[in-house]
């Protein structure tokens, strides 16, 4: 009766410890994109074509499109941004800060530059930190 009390106790005691070493971690990177100040879609890892529509009629000079990036290995020093990428793999920087859980913010008009001075209105956004994250945020339409 001993031996089934001692035994049953140490089942008990290590049964969450081998729960836990056989789980892999339920984290994953997500993002919000804004329009100025409102939200207009919320993305994650999970999210197979995200894409964000801008209406080039409907744009304003002081139009900002913002990107929340959050993830569970955040570096304080490390330098972030977003960025996009040709098809010629040429990376052409929107945006660069320092720290993590900052909005970056691309000014519209910027976008709208690049796409007139590319002749392409269709492109992805990265992004990056210097933790050699590199993860593309969404496939940007300007129509």
């Amino acid at each position: 009766m001993r031996r089934l009390i001692l035994l049953t106790s140490i089942v008990i005691l290590f049964s969450p410890l081998y729960s836990f070493a056989k789980n892999k971690a339920d984290t994953i990177d997500y993002w919000h994109v804004y329009y100025n100040k409102n939200v207009i879609n919320k993305f994650s890892l999970i999210d197979k074509n995200p894409t964000v529509i801008i209406q080039k009629k409907l744009v304003r000079s002081n139009d900002v499109l913002g990107i929340y990036y959050g993830h569970d290995s955040a570096c304080y020093e490390c330098e972030i941004g977003i960025y996009i990428k040709d098809d010629a793999s040429q990376k052409t920087y929107l945006v660069k800060s320092k720290g993590v859980f900052n909005i970056l913010k691309i000014p519209v008009s910027k976008l709208l530059a690049i796409a007139k001075q590319k002749n392409n209105y269709d492109f992805n956004l990265y992004y990056y930190d210097s933790n050699h994250r590199n993860t593309l945020i969404f496939h940007l339409k300007i129509e």
